[in-house]
């Protein structure tokens, strides 16, 4: 029930109809109730939605060990969450999966990356994998670490190696994945500097184990 004190422009409180009387710092106003709750289910709504879905469940995956500290530290006037939601919706397809690893970003930053990086195969060893890269930057980025994050070939499974143990001055690192011989594993290698305030842009690279 509405109540109006003192006419029209004073004192309005309540609900008459589909009109509301409120006040907000002293000042006392009507506005007309909505006739529905907008909740639109067309099929491109629908899909984005999970699309959404899909990518901010990666990014709760990822929330303390990626997200936090390296996103974070890049995103500008939003959460670093927010940012890594934004930059791989693309990955994403409207059932909510991983349909273009190549566009997954898992690390930003301005550190720079080595000139080439490649990845393959090692030879007699069950899914094992063989690094290199190339260095022609002239800043020291010697003592910079490799830090890892490894998908399965359905993005289920994830590995990481985040020790920065694996120096950049080495310019090559051999790895055992725990994924099985035969699958297709999505890699995404990138670095830091000794105090892991700066980090670089991921590459991203597939290998068949």
């Amino acid at each position: 029930m509405g109540k109006i004190s003192l006419g029209i422009l004073d004192g309005v409180s309540g609900k008459v109809g589909n009109v509301i009387g409120a006040s907000w710092k002293g000042i006392d106003y009507l506005r007309a109730k909505p006739s529905s709750v907008a909740n639109p289910r067309t099929p491109a709504q629908m899909q984005q939605r999970t699309r959404f879905k899909g990518v901010t469940s990666l990014a709760k995956k990822l929330l303390d060990s990626i997200v936090r500290p390296i996103w974070n530290k890049a995103a500008v006037k939003m959460t670093g969450y927010n940012l890594f939601v934004k930059k791989n919706m693309e990955a994403f397809d409207s059932y909510g999966e991983i349909i273009d690893f190549s566009k997954l970003q898992i690390s930003t930053g301005k550190l720079p990356n080595p000139y080439q990086l490649s990845v393959e195969k090692t030879e007699g060893v069950e899914s094992g994998v063989s690094i290199f890269w190339n260095e022609i930057s002239e800043e020291d980025v010697g003592g910079h670490g490799l830090l890892l994050v490894a998908f399965d070939q359905n993005g289920q499974e994830i590995f990481t190696d985040l020790t920065g143990d694996i120096l950049r001055g080495e310019g090559g690192t051999d790895i055992v994945l725990p994924f099985d011989p035969g699958t297709e594993a999505h890699m995404y290698i990138f670095f830091t500097d000794v105090e892991r305030k700066t980090f670089s842009d991921s590459i991203y690279a597939s290998v068949n184990l």
